[in-house]
């Protein structure tokens, strides 16, 4: 068990949960008893599904090993499904060329697991032409891409407006990435990591995306990690012994 707050037995049934529904809608694609204007929805459904199962067998203990298939298998049905929906932040009338809560951190997890397992280089290329379909620009998201790969040509500004609360949920790993590549530079990014474990991380999600799950009676809880801190920390090498024991730092 990784997971401190709930017991092995609660994700196994979150688990067995998911792959039930992922084969219900299978099931359903395969027969024609979707319809066409929500074969999209279903399949965006899938994705986080998978992701959610992925989740909960880290939380559980699988061994990393165990994790790839949800993780390939979200990857082709987030690709399938959001390069059609348009899942970008809007206010009224007005689309942005970002995303917001749910959707920034779905994209901000598959970037960072698909980095950290080391994934085939051709699959996780499909997340790089949703974000360009719809012109997304972050400094997270790239950062971690051009960790992946290496011919992804910088990105001079990002796209983004201030809708809702990103960037500012991510405000000290934002901060991490632009220190200097130097023996100061790594300390002050270490530093800043191990404030937003301790200080933004869950707190600056309130109100929204995965906040307070575990307290819910409708078993949504997968477990709290921040994978982007694991990926930041390994691609800027900085010395992750201030925060390994974070209890949201997935140090394995």
């Amino acid at each position: 068990m990784r997971d401190k707050i709930k017991n092995k037995e609660y994700f196994e049934s979150i688990i067995t949960q998911k792959k039930e529904n992922i084969s219900f809608y299978l099931n359903a694609l395969k027969n024609n008893r979707v319809a066409i204007d929500r074969k999209y929805v279903v399949l965006n459904s899938m994705a986080g599904d998978c992701l959610t199962s992925l989740i909960a067998k880290y939380s559980a203990g699988y061994p990393i090993e165990d994790l790839y298939t949800d993780y390939y298998d979200a990857l082709e049905y987030m690709h399938q499904s959001w390069m059609v929906l348009d899942n970008r932040a809007y206010l009224k009338d007005t689309k942005y060329n970002h995303y917001f809560g749910s959707d920034y951190d779905l994209m901000l997890w598959m970037l960072s697991l698909g980095y950290l397992l080391d994934v085939e280089k051709q699959k996780y290329i499909l997340l790089l032409e949703i974000l360009d379909r719809f012109s997304v620009k972050d400094l997270l998201y790239e950062t971690i891409i051009k960790a992946k790969i290496s011919e992804r040509p910088p990105i001079t500004e990002e796209s983004y407006k201030m809708i809702m609360d990103m960037p500012w949920a991510y405000e000290s790993l934002r901060h991490a990435v632009k220190e200097t590549d130097d023996e100061y530079g790594k300390e002050r990014s270490s530093a800043l990591i191990e404030r937003f474990l301790n200080k933004e991380f869950y707190q600056r999600h309130k109100g929204f995306s995965f906040y307070d799950h575990h307290k819910s009676d409708n078993n949504i809880y997968y477990g709290y990690w921040s994978f982007e801190s694991a990926a930041i920390a390994d691609i800027l090498s900085v010395d992750i012994s201030p925060f390994e024991n974070n209890k949201y730092f997935p140090k394995d």
